[in-house]
């Protein structure tokens, strides 16, 4: 069984990719993936077809509340939305517009998320009894940042340097029951 981190990152990404307006604006092979699947996450040199290019990346944990002598263990773990535009200066492309576009449709394709990690959702861990158990019990959206990153002429056609940058955070309270996080003799 996949670990319940891995398993809300996949569900992020099921979630994105089932909405038309997050698809239709970036490309599958600009879907940055780190999670082992046929996406290939690193290219070498990018160039304006490979943008915009999102990814999904772990932010933390906080306040990871898992003990032995607890019936239940409690994590909030936040994860966050990686969005990058061509370049930083307008020119044949409106990479404002692009940015703006792009992280407007991540939000609504986020607003489904209970079909993808809500109480009805598959989504699940199981318990110390044989069932499974929805683990998610809480999902908000956190801040958005933005900036602009300056790379150097040799490092502005590497992937994830150079251009303007979206980081849109979303932030999952979890819940497990014992049998989940105790080890089991």
């Amino acid at each position: 069984m996949a670990d319940p981190f891995t398993l809300v990152h996949d569900a992020i990404w099921d979630c994105l990719e089932a909405y038309s307006g997050f698809t239709d604006l970036v490309a599958e092979s600009n879907r940055i993936d780190n999670t082992g699947s046929s996406r290939a996450p690193n290219k070498d040199i990018a160039n304006s077809a490979d943008y915009p290019w999102v990814r999904i990346l772990p932010l933390g944990a906080d306040d990871p509340d898992l003990r032995d002598t607890s019936d239940e263990g409690k994590v909030t773990r936040s994860y966050v939305i990686q969005i990058v535009t061509d370049t930083v200066v307008p020119g044949g492309t409106d990479w404002l517009g692009t940015i703006y576009n792009v992280e407007w449709n991540c939000f609504k394709a986020l607003l489904d998320w209970r079909s993808y990690w809500g109480p009805s959702s598959s989504l699940t861990i199981e318990g110390e009894d044989g069932e499974d158990y929805n683990f998610v019990t809480c999902f908000s959206f956190g801040s958005v940042d933005q900036g602009v990153t300056n790379p150097t002429a040799a490092e502005q056609n590497k992937e994830g340097v150079g251009g303007w940058v979206t980081v849109m955070t979303l932030v999952f309270n979890m819940s497990f029951p014992r049998a989940a996080f105790i080890p089991q003799a």
